[in-house]
């Protein structure tokens, strides 16, 4: 049987197509499979630890927009843009993660990213490891 994922494996995909933002909304829509084929065609081998810090960078992000938009400080991706000065693509993909996931949740997924973050910097575990622990294993979403 022929798949629609197995027929994008053999197509050409347009690099602006596949960014990290792509990737942690496939994620955080429980598309974990996709998640890491993103994943995997966005980096090149020995570039995971780079992917982590991005992920981290973003996650960071998506944390700021939740807390505002919990505070009631702001109510669409414009103001977070303006508010906590982002660029106005960045803010509306962190504010749609950010309206879909917990406070708690995004909190544990970033806790985690740190410890796989670390483990892959002092060598006790290989980077492309702690990337797709970070995808695939169950997490709180």
């Amino acid at each position: 049987m022929i798949r629609e994922e197995d027929v994008r494996l053999l197509l050409p995909f347009a690099p602006e197509e596949e960014s990290v933002f792509r990737a942690l909304d496939l994620l955080f829509s429980g598309n974990r499979k996709e998640a890491m084929m993103v994943f995997s065609r966005l980096g090149v081998p020995g570039e995971a630890l780079g992917l982590l810090g991005m992920c981290a960078w973003q996650l960071k992000n998506i944390i700021r927009v939740k807390g505002a938009l919990l505070d009631g400080s702001l109510k669409n991706a414009a103001e977070a843009a303006r508010l906590l000065g982002m660029h106005p693509f960045a803010a509306t993909k962190c504010f749609d993660i950010a309206s879909r996931l917990t406070l708690k949740a995004a909190e544990d997924l970033f806790l985690r990213l740190t410890r796989l973050d670390r483990e892959a910097k002092s060598g006790v575990r290989d980077p492309d490891d702690a990337l797709r622990a970070f995808v695939l294993e169950e997490s709180c979403f």
